[in-house]
C-alpha cells in the first residue's frame, strides 16, 4: 500500500483516538503512576488499543513505536510512532492541554505527522517535502501555517516540563542562560501545544532534556515544514532518538544554541 492510502488511514484513526479521548476527559476510570509524575489512564490505553489494533489490521508489515505498549517489529519499510494521549498529567486533572500524536517513518525519515489536540478544533498535519497545515479529520480544507520571523528578543521560548526532576540542573543553567536574551520563557508541559503553536508562529522555541519519540516526531515535521528547524543541543540534525531538542523557527537557532553551550559550561562539575 502506498502513502496516499497511509494518510488516509492516519486521518481516520487519528479521529478516532481523538474521540476517546474527547469522550474521556473528565470521566477517568482508572489511573496508575508508572513513575513520579508519570501517570497512565484507562483512556490511554483505549486510545492506544484502538489505533494499534487498526493500523496492525491495515499494515501488518509496518513496525510500530508506542508509548505503552509493547514494540513491533515489522519487515515493510514503514514505522509508525504513537502517542495515544500526549499530556496525561493534565488530562488527568481536568486541564485540556493534551491530544494524540501520531508519526509515520519510511526508511527511519518522518513523511507524516499528525498531531491533534482538545483545545483546538483542527489538526495540525505535515508532510515532507509538502508542508505544514491546519485541516480536519477530513481534509476537506488545508491552511498553510509558517513560523514566526520574531528575533530573541521578541521570543517567547518553552522550557521542557522535566525541570522538577531535573537532577543535574541541566535546564535550570539553560533557563539562566536563554531567559535574559528572550522575551519571556514559558513551561507548557505537552509538545502536542508546543510544536504545533511553533509551527503556526505563536511562539518560537522548545527546548528540552531526554525527549520521547513519541513526543518529538510528528511535531518535529511539522515544525520543519512551516520553516522552522529542529536539533539537538549540539546542533546535530534530528533523528528519533535524539535526547536533547531545541525546536524553533530557525532565525533563533544558533542564538539559543550558543546559549544554551554557555549554560551547559556553567554546570558544575
Amino acid at each position: 500500500m502506498d502513502l496516499e492510502t497511509r494518510k488516509k488511514e492516519l486521518f481516520y484513526i487519528s479521529e478516532q483516538a481523538w474521540s476517546i479521548i474527547k469522550t474521556g476527559f473528565g470521566n477517568v476510570q482508572s489511573s496508575e503512576q508508572k513513575s513520579k509524575g508519570d501517570f497512565v489512564t484507562d483512556v490511554d490505553l483505549r486510545a492506544e488499543k484502538k489505533i494499534l489494533d487498526y493500523l496492525s489490521e491495515k499494515f501488518p508489515n509496518d513496525s510500530l513505536i508506542t508509548e505503552e505498549s509493547d514494540n513491533k517489529s515489522g519487515n515493510s519499510d514503514f514505522t509508525w510512532i504513537v502517542d495515544p494521549l500526549d499530556g496525561t498529567n493534565n488530562f488527568l486533572r481536568g486541564i485540556p492541554l493534551c491530544g494524540v500524536q501520531i508519526a509515520l517513518l519510511k526508511d527511519g525519515k518522518p513523511v507524516f505527522g499528525l498531531l491533534a489536540n482538545l483545545i483546538d478544533d483542527v489538526v495540525y498535519f505535515a508532510e515532507r517535502g509538502k508542508g505544514a497545515f491546519i485541516t480536519d479529520f477530513k481534509f476537506n480544507k488545508q491552511i498553510p501555517i509558517k513560523v514566526s520571523n520574531r528575533p530573541l528578543n521578541e521570543s517567547m521560548v518553552i522550557i521542557s516540563s522535566n525541570i522538577a526532576q531535573d537532577i543535574s540542573n541541566t535546564q535550570k543553567s539553560i533557563i539562566d542562560s536563554v531567559f535574559p536574551s528572550a522575551a519571556s520563557c514559558r513551561v507548557f508541559g505537552v509538545a502536542v501545544h508546543e510544536f504545533p503553536y511553533i509551527a503556526r508562529g505563536n511562539i518560537e522555541a522548545v527546548v528540552s532534556n531526554h525527549p520521547k519519540a513519541m513526543d518529538i516526531t510528528a511535531g518535529s515535521l511539522l515544525i520543519e515544514e512551516a520553516g522552522g528547524k529542529v536539533t539537538t543541543y549540539d546542533g546535530l540534525a534530528w533523528f528519533p532518538e535524539m535526547k536533547t531538542i531545541v525546536a524553533s523557527n530557525g532565525l533563533i537557532h544558533d542564538e539559543l544554541l550558543t546559549l544554551i553551550e554557555k549554560g551547559l559550561k556553567n554546570l558544575k562539575p
